[in-house]
């Protein structure tokens, strides 16, 4: 099989885990974490995975190809895939090239807190 350049494919939706009340095509209402010019919004969003992912947190980005450059990162307690999300991280380069994150907890979920999410932000758009 042959992949045109610039073509992205996604194999989120066979990755184990995967829930389809994760946060999709709509932005969550959340708050902005961190900007910077210049970075590549796919790499931050893998970046934020990177660094959310640990013992407490499963992540599992879902990056859009252009011409939309957004991406969403969804974290989930470890050990409860199959539920809601607890938090969103958003990820949208606009056509200037500024990247901005921002980041939406689940009312009542044991998701990160801010501070954490915001510094996690901040060393992905370094």
């Amino acid at each position: 099989m042959r992949i045109a350049p610039g073509v992205m494919i996604l194999a989120l939706l066979a990755a184990p885990g995967f829930n389809a009340q994760a946060q999709t095509a709509a932005a969550p209402a959340g708050t902005q974490l961190a900007a910077a010019q210049g970075k590549p919004y796919d790499l931050v969003a893998n970046c934020l995975m990177k660094q959310m992912a640990g013992q407490q947190f499963t992540a599992w980005p879902l990056v859009y190809a252009p011409p939309r450059h957004e991406a969403f990162v969804n974290l989930w307690v470890r050990g409860r895939d199959t539920d809601p999300p607890v938090a969103v991280f958003h990820v949208v380069q606009d056509s200037d090239g500024m990247t901005r994150v921002s980041f939406q907890q689940t009312p009542g979920a044991p998701g990160p807190r801010k501070g954490v999410a915001e510094a996690a932000a901040q060393r992905c758009l370094r």
